[in-house]
């Protein structure tokens, strides 16, 4: 039988708590053993990857190579951790040099490089564990009465291949949402321009919240932690700088699912941590 973690060590963690703690009701909802991956180097995402790139491949081996110790494989409930995990996987499998160069920093460490691990969005796992059929007859709350914008930005794009559009659309088909059509839905959330420019990034990330509004959005789908904290945490400054109201709240994958399965608690679902107010419950 596999074994599984929940990657829940997220960038910018203080910030992006709805992400894990809505995946953890989740899988107490389903009845899942997915503990966190204690040990996990935590997520720094394609910037990092950009600034020093054998960093990047050295914190992400170290998680995958705790993972494969313990026979268990990775769980990542949004876009970045499960890219840049990915990311790193393939690399060292098709770079000999690059895997020697890791495995050495590793074993200064007293690690083991170790490949053999899934990485699974947290999509994947549920439409492998779970199946379709019983999150249907689990499902309480629809979404039938709501359009939303899914908002997955150029992160994605950069991480394509990993990735499965399918999957993503099942689960919001199985809850009944309507997704409105918008022209920022793989465009920049600014987040790699906020450390140089967080004007700059706030005011890219709120041009878009605005299409998303302009086209009857009654909220956001964030995928990305990165998207969450600029649609959330900084949507009052992008307000500010582009001098008009957004007032759309995001909600994650896993809130999403956890408010159709019937979940009301706001604290237990991670909503409580927006600083965008969600008016659903």
């Amino acid at each position: 039988m596999k074994r599984y973690f929940l990657f829940d060590s997220l960038i910018e963690a203080d910030k992006t708590t709805p992400f894990t703690q809505a995946t953890q009701t989740l899988f107490r909802m389903l009845e899942l053993d997915v503990p966190s991956l204690k040990e996990a180097k935590s997520d720094v995402g394609f910037e990092m990857m950009m600034l020093d790139q054998e960093k990047f491949y050295i914190r992400n081996a170290f998680t995958l190579s705790k993972a494969a110790k313990e026979n268990a494989h990775i769980v990542c409930p949004e876009q970045s951790s499960f890219s840049s995990l990915a990311i790193t996987k393939e690399a060292l499998q098709t770079n000999p040099e690059l895997y020697e160069k890791v495995a050495s920093a590793l074993l200064d460490k007293s690690v083991t490089l170790n490949l053999d691990v899934e990485i699974l969005s947290l999509e994947r796992f549920l439409l492998e564990v779970c199946g379709i059929e019983k999150l249907q007859t689990m499902l309480k709350r629809p979404f039938t009465k709501f359009q939303a914008a899914l908002f997955q930005s150029s992160a994605y794009c950069r991480a394509r291949k990993f990735n499965r559009d399918e999957d993503l659309n099942a689960l919001l088909d199985l809850i009944e949402l309507k997704r409105v059509k918008h022209e920022h839905r793989f465009e920049s959330d600014g987040y790699e321009l906020f450390d140089a420019n967080p004007q700059a990034a706030q005011k890219l990330c709120g041009k878009a919240m605005l299409d998303m509004f302009d086209n009857a959005a009654d909220f956001i789908v964030v995928t990305d932690a990165r998207s969450f904290v600029m649609c959330d945490v900084y949507q009052k400054e992008s307000e500010k700088l582009l001098g008009r109201e957004i007032g759309l709240f995001s909600l994650t994958l896993p809130e999403l699912l956890v408010l159709a399965l019937g979940e009301t608690n706001a604290k237990a679902i991670g909503v409580d941590k927006h600083n965008v107010r969600v008016t659903l419950l």
